[in-house]
């Protein structure tokens, strides 16, 4: 970004990188790869386009970074829908889970003390 700024107004550059970087010897070390990386820019013509060989590969990347991305938020849409809509089942889900834990400390509770005394005739 610096590189291109140097290339449109060098003045305001140079007058930025002094605020920013009042050391003498790292602002020179940084104008010089800003000048780098502006003769860079400036060896690219500015209508040019990518060959068909970089294109593939431009591709090719595009493809890994599709993979690279979580499945779930590439369907953003799809995902909130199905949040929405699946609520009613999480809740049965979660109802049945708590009415079991429910039963187990209740049947628990009953053996604690062992099962009911039964009275017999003697």
């Amino acid at each position: 970004m610096l590189g291109s700024l140097l290339l449109a107004d060098a003045d305001l550059t140079r007058w930025f990188m002094t605020v920013k970087l009042p050391s003498a010897p790292l602002l020179e070390r940084v104008m010089e790869t800003l000048r780098a990386c502006a003769d860079m820019l400036a060896a690219v013509p500015p209508d040019s386009q990518p060959g068909e060989a970089e294109m593939r590969e431009l591709k090719g990347l595009a493809k890994k970074l599709n993979r690279c991305r979580d499945p779930e938020k590439a369907d953003l849409v799809g995902l909130r829908r199905a949040k929405r809509d699946g609520d009613g089942e999480e809740e049965l889900r979660k109802a049945k889970k708590r009415k079991l834990e429910r039963e187990k400390v209740q049947k628990e509770g009953d053996d604690l003390f062992g099962p009911a005394l039964v009275k017999r005739d003697v």
